[in-house]
C-alpha cells in the first residue's frame, strides 16, 4: 500500500516552488473574500496540478485536492497557463496528450481552443464553463515571470452554477484575482 511517506515528499517538493510562499500568503484572503476555494495550479509534465487550496466559507466539496493532476485546456487556471506558454510547448503538449473532453462543454477543437488562448492573452483571464466538471465554473488569471511572458502557475476561484451564473462569477472574481496576482508577481519580482 501506498504510505503516507509520500506526503512528506510533496509537500516538501511544494515548499520547494519558487512562487508557492508568495501565493500560501494571499490565497486565503480571495477565498474569504470571494467565499469559494481559490487554488494554485502549475504545469508540470504537460499536465495542470493543483499544488495548493484555500476555502473559503462556501466552499463545496470538489474532485480537485492538491496533487489532482488534470489536462490544461479543460480548467480556467490550465487554459490560463496554456495562453502564455511557448507555443512549442503548447503544440508538443496539445500532440502528445490530445484534447479529450470531460464533459460537453470542454473544447476539443485545436484551433477554437487556440483562439480562446489568444483571448485570455487580450483580456488577461481564463474561464471554465463546466468544461471540467458539469455545473461547475472559475474563472483564473496567470501569475507571470519577471518579464510577464511565461505562466509560473496561475491562480483560480470556481462556483456551482446554481450558487451564480458564469458572468456574475466572472465580474466579482476576476477583479479579485487580478490584483492578488499582481502582488505576488510584484513580491516575485522582487524576490532573490
Amino acid at each position: 500500500y501506498v504510505s503516507t511517506r509520500l506526503l512528506k515528499l510533496g509537500i516538501e517538493v511544494r515548499h520547494n516552488l519558487s512562487v508557492f510562499p508568495l501565493v500560501r500568503s494571499e490565497l486565503p484572503a480571495v477565498a474569504e473574500e470571494v467565499g469559494e476555494h481559490a487554488s494554485l495550479m502549475i504545469e508540470e509534465g504537460g499536465y495542470g496540478v493543483y499544488v495548493y487550496i484555500a476555502e473559503g466559507q462556501n466552499t463545496v466539496d470538489t474532485i480537485a485536492l492538491p496533487g489532482t493532476q488534470t489536462h490544461l485546456h479543460m480548467t480556467a487556471p490550465g487554459k490560463a497557463i496554456l495562453a502564455y506558454m511557448p507555443s512549442e510547448k503548447r503544440d508538443y503538449i496539445i500532440d502528445n496528450h490530445g484534447l479529450p473532453a470531460a464533459t460537453d462543454q470542454t473544447t476539443t477543437d485545436r484551433d477554437e481552443l487556440l483562439d480562446e488562448l489568444e483571448t485570455i492573452r487580450q483580456q488577461g483571464y481564463a474561464v471554465d464553463r463546466g468544461e471540467n466538471v458539469e455545473g461547475y465554473h472559475g474563472v483564473a488569471v496567470p501569475l507571470l515571470d519577471r518579464a510577464k511572458e511565461v505562466a509560473l502557475g496561475s491562480i483560480s476561484v470556481y462556483s456551482p452554477g446554481r450558487r451564480s451564473t458564469v458572468s456574475d462569477f466572472e465580474d466579482g472574481s476576476v477583479d479579485v484575482l487580478m490584483r492578488v496576482a499582481n502582488i505576488i508577481e510584484i513580491n516575485y519580482a522582487h524576490s532573490p
